[in-house]
């Protein structure tokens, strides 16, 4: 919601009641009146109470006069009644706000809202906690939160206010949830001392919001229901976003400040930044090259509600399609599966087969070596055993020349000479 005004200490209650919540509530008098008829279920004489009203404009009342008259379900009196006062304004016409309450509960719409136990609290809470919420909010939160119920996640709220919003989450979640809050104001963490732990400090400060994180974080849930200024906004999912543990989510409330110009501290508003993290969504299909931004890693996805804005964290896989259902799977598929495995099949004994060939290459190379091996053996014995007989010629020789040269062998050969010759 928008930032609430401080309470000073000094301040009287009913005064303080008088001069901050009597003007927001501050329906017209004609409209409450008009309002009263049409639960009654009188949208004639509603049309009755607009005519003779003096505090609106007369075209308008006109209009609503000649709508009026032409309706009977008191649900669609109070819708047209809230349509046609947003003429005068919608940032938190008081007006609008109380038309379409009205028309909520005049219908059966309420209904669909009874199952959902924030619902069912928040109704019930009449006098035990003040605690300020756009009644479809619950169904979002609801749904968004129903996968952390029971879990021991981590949460972090930033505008706290009196911690009815920490309450509501301690009931849906569970007594396993670690819920952090973060306020600007002392007095938040003064009023949920007994309940919850409140840092205190300014969201558009990354200083502070590091000091958070390391201090209570990783997160699971981060919720934003801060001062919806755009650079608060803006400046805190740009820094915790990536903190976010995977799985998990971060939720920034009263995004229809986006379009309300006292909000507008800056020139980009919240919104459009989300509808820049749109086309980050989307970036596999349209950014160039290898290089994602980095929101299209992380987020995995944005979902838009009225006046409230949630974003998925978690890896963002590579996109891909293919073709299932079209009956092919009975004929086609398994004639090509069976071809393919068949292939696969057939691979695999290449495949073995290559492997035994390499083995028995691997044997032949071995026994080739090992006969290189025997052969160069038998080489190096023939050449020893050359090598003996060389040196059995060269003694032998060596034996003959010293018998040649010996006396013995010179006196031999004499005596053969002195033989008588016989004769002829």
């Amino acid at each position: 919601m928008t930032q609430r005004p401080e309470v000073p200490e000094e301040a009287i209650a009913t005064r303080w009641i008088d001069d901050n919540v009597a003007p927001l509530n501050g329906v017209r008098e004609s409209v409450r009146a008009a309002l009263a008829e049409i639960v009654a279920g009188a949208p004639e004489r509603a049309a009755g109470v607009v005519e003779r009203a003096d505090d609106l404009p007369s075209d308008l009342r006109a209009d609503i006069v000649e709508g009026l008259r032409g309706l009977q379900l008191p649900s669609a009196a109070a819708e047209f009644l809230g349509d046609q006062m947003r003429s005068l304004g919608v940032a938190l016409n008081p007006d609008v706000i109380e038309c379409y309450r009205a028309a909520f509960y005049l219908s059966r719409d309420w209904e669909s809202y009874v199952a959902n136990p924030l619902f069912s609290r928040f109704n019930s809470n009449k006098g035990y906690q003040a605690f300020d919420k756009w009644i479809h909010y619950l169904d979002v939160y609801y749904r968004t939160l129903q996968p952390y119920v029971g879990r021991p996640i981590r949460v972090l709220e930033i505008g706290v206010y009196h911690g009815g919003g920490l309450d509501q989450l301690r009931y849906l979640l569970g007594d396993a949830a670690t819920l952090v809050g973060a306020d600007i104001n002392e007095e938040a963490r003064a009023v949920c001392a007994d309940r919850f732990e409140v840092e205190i400090g300014d969201q558009r400060d990354e200083g502070f919001l590091g000091d958070l994180v390391r201090k209570h974080g990783p997160f699971d849930v981060i919720i934003d229901d801060g001062g919806h200024t755009m650079s608060q906004q803006i400046t805190a999912i740009e820094y915790l976003f990536g903190t976010l543990n995977d799985g998990g989510v971060y939720i920034v409330e009263d995004t229809h400040t986006s379009y309300w110009e006292s909000f507008a501290d800056q020139d980009v508003t919240f919104m459009q930044w989300v509808k820049e993290r749109l086309d980050d969504l989307n970036g596999y299909h349209w950014v160039q090259g290898t290089e994602l931004p980095a929101w299209t890693r992380m987020v995995t996805g944005i979902h838009a509600y009225d006046s409230i804005v949630v974003l998925d964290k978690g890896r963002h896989l590579p996109p891909f399609c293919e073709v299932v259902g079209t009956g092919s799977s009975l004929v086609y598929d398994r004639v090509s599966e069976q071809l393919l495995l068949n292939y696969r099949g057939a691979a695999a004994a290449a495949e073995v087969r290559l492997a035994q060939g390499l083995l028995e290459a691997d044997d032949v190379r071995a026994a080739a070596h090992s006969g290189i091996e025997d052969a160069r053996a038998s080489q190096a014995e023939a050449e020893t055993r050359r090598e003996a007989a060389e040196t059995q010629r060269e003694a032998a020789e060596q034996q003959l020349s010293d018998v040649l040269n010996s006396k013995t062998w010179r006196l031999a050969r004499r005596m053969q000479g002195l033989k008588p010759r016989r004769s002829r």
